[in-house]
């Protein structure tokens, strides 16, 4: 469960970097917090939601490593223009 966040927040992550946008550690983390807790939603067993939740180290161990992996893509200047044709 816990490994099925991390990889649905570098995901995101990584969509926001293709975008040329480089995220801080706090948004990083945001993101983290988000999808543990809606994968956590559908759990029943409140001392397993519980322990997730309480596990900040291992959580901000993970959160360090997807900042550390951003590689924002340059985006050319007639991509950042709108185009008609």
């Amino acid at each position: 469960m816990f490994s099925e966040c991390v990889e649905e927040t570098s995901e995101i992550v990584e969509a926001f970097n293709r975008s040329n946008r480089s995220l801080s550690r706090s948004d990083v983390t945001v993101i983290m917090m988000a999808r543990l807790i809606t994968t956590l939603s559908r759990v029943r067993d409140l001392e397993k939601i519980l322990r997730y939740l309480g596990s900040e180290r291992e959580m901000g161990v993970v959160v360090e490593r997807v900042w550390k992996q951003q590689s924002p893509r340059e985006i050319l200047v007639e991509e950042r223009q709108m185009r008609l044709f």
